[in-house]
C-alpha cells in the first residue's frame, strides 16, 4: 500500500488497513488522549484517540517520521519489540 492509495481511504478502512499492514512504533497518552505512531509499509502513521469520548478523533499520515510532526516525536514512548501484544484469531 501506498501513502496516496492510504489517503483515498475512509477513516474505516484507514483503521482496516492501519491494523493490516502497520506496525506499532510507539505512543504517548496524555490525560484525555493516547497517540499511536505506526509504520505502514513505505509510510508512517499516527492516530489519535480520545478517552473520555471513546473514539479515534483523528488519522494523520507522512512520509517520514520527522518531515511534519517533529513536536510530536519529541513526545513518543518507544516501544520495545518485545513489549508488543500479539493477538492471534481464534481457530
Amino acid at each position: 500500500m501506498t501513502i496516496i492509495e492510504f489517503t483515498d481511504l475512509d477513516d474505516l478502512d484507514k483503521v482496516t488497513a492501519i491494523m493490516q499492514y502497520g506496525h506499532l512504533i510507539a505512543q504517548h497518552a496524555e490525560e484525555n488522549s493516547r497517540v499511536f505512531f505506526y509504520r505502514v509499509e513505505g509510510f508512517y502513521v499516527s492516530a489519535t484517540y480520545s478517552l473520555p469520548n471513546d473514539q479515534l478523533t483523528g488519522i494523520c499520515c507522512f512520509q517520514e517520521d520527522n518531515q511534519e510532526q517533529l513536536h510530536f516525536h519529541k513526545k513518543l514512548t518507544a516501544i520495545h519489540p518485545a513489549e508488543r501484544n500479539y493477538s492471534t484469531p481464534d481457530a
